[in-house]
């Protein structure tokens, strides 16, 4: 893609049409994020990208209400992983970046790509939210790690939760294998079951997801979690262990 003086401006992806034609409307990526992927092919043969070791995830209404976020600027951290960078440097799970080297982050996908487009091994500040306080850390980043599969989600029966719409199960060793579950989270309960159209469902809660939290209070058992759900009312937060990483969900109860 060109402007009228006949500069590079970005790099076409795909094109809309109905009819197989073109109808004028591309979707292109910017030069300036092309220009730190050509600069890693020519000086190492392959895409090198920085790695800060965190899940991440937007803020919408429904979370900023249920953590009690001022507003939803940033990035959420919802996951650290064991012995990376972030964990290195400080960072925690709750926390909200609001500014990389500087530059002020809007949301998730901008935070992800100014983590991407830095250089491994480099230094960088961060600006983070915790607790209603602005922190600042210094975090060297790391190189981004191959990803990994899917684990197979648990198919066993399990007690129903009817308030929430789902089957649960206890966190066993053997599921704890099976579906990943971070070193850090010590404790939750295992999704077997969930009901179309349910508080759960309207949540994206999948099997196999581990239920670690209710409103940042560990949860146990699915005893625990019954009695934690019990008298809710509105919204609130869970944190949810999947894939290897952990993330906020909210859900609303009437």
């Amino acid at each position: 893609m060109v402007n009228m003086e006949g500069r590079l401006v970005g790099i076409n992806t795909a094109i809309l049409s109905r009819s197989g034609g073109n109808q004028g409307i591309g979707f292109a990526i910017p030069t300036a994020m092309i220009q730190p992927i050509v600069k890693s092919i020519l000086e190492h043969g392959t895409v090198v990208r920085g790695w800060l070791g965190v899940g991440i995830q937007g803020i919408d209404a429904d979370l900023q209400q249920a953590l009690g976020l001022k507003d939803r600027h940033g990035a959420l951290i919802s996951s650290v992983a064991a012995a990376g960078p972030a964990a290195q440097a400080g960072l925690k799970r709750g926390d909200v970046v609001v500014e990389f080297a500087a530059e002020a982050v809007t949301d998730a996908p901008s935070f992800r790509n100014h983590v991407a487009a830095a250089a491994p091994g480099s230094t960088q500040r961060l600006t983070v939210v915790r607790d209603g306080q602005r922190k600042s850390l210094d975090v060297r980043l790391g190189t981004l790690p191959s990803s990994s599969g899917e684990p197979q989600a648990p198919r066993a029966a399990a007690p129903e939760n009817s308030a929430l719409g789902l089957e649960i199960a206890p966190l066993s060793d053997e599921l704890r294998s099976r579906l990943q579950v971070p070193a850090d989270v010590k404790q939750g309960v295992v999704v077997a079951g969930v009901q179309p159209a349910s508080p759960a469902a309207h949540a994206d809660l999948r099997e196999g997801d581990v239920i670690v939290e209710v409103n940042r209070v560990p949860v146990t058992s699915p005893a625990e979690l019954k009695q934690r759900v019990s008298g809710l009312k509105g919204v609130f937060s869970m944190l949810v262990a999947r894939n290897g990483n952990t993330f906020y969900v909210t859900l609303k109860l009437t």
